[in-house]
């Protein structure tokens, strides 16, 4: 959160643990903080905070798994969504739920886009398993995982 308030975001977050242990919760909450109007943030009260926690943000977006995996399909959704200007202008905020269950097409088709992001795009990319994630997506994102 001191990350958040100084403007020091990085393009990606890989967050890695068992399951229950808070990590769409937290990928959740600094995802609302980015587009949070208040200076306490996240403050849960304005317009921004409402659309987020309402499902209905234009500039979030989670990726889950159909299924038991993440297809190419679902990435190359998200890579034309992301392709478009944000609508706010502001940040915008991708959660890839069980990154882990990304097929190894998936995950060299998802590459590219977590190299070179785009300005003010964040991605947080949850997994159990830290193995199951090729090489390269683990190195682009942030370096060491968030236990």
């Amino acid at each position: 959160m001191r990350s958040v308030k100084a403007g020091r975001i990085a393009h990606a977050y890989l967050i890695v643990g068992g399951r229950g242990t808070g990590k769409r919760t937290l990928a959740r909450l600094v995802a609302q903080s980015l587009f949070c109007m208040a200076g306490e943030k996240p403050c849960d009260i304005c317009p921004a905070c409402k659309r987020f926690l309402a499902g209905s943000h234009p500039d979030a977006r989670t990726v889950a798994p159909k299924g038991k995996s993440i297809g190419v399909d679902e990435v190359r959704q998200l890579i034309d969504w992301l392709s478009v200007k944000p609508y706010e202008g502001g940040y915008r905020s991708v959660i890839v739920e069980d990154a882990d269950r990304m097929t190894l097409s998936a995950q060299n088709a998802f590459l590219k886009t977590l190299e070179e992001p785009g300005d003010r795009t964040v991605f947080f990319l949850l997994a159990e398993s830290l193995n199951a994630l090729v090489p390269t997506v683990r190195s682009r994102s942030g370096g060491s995982p968030l236990r």
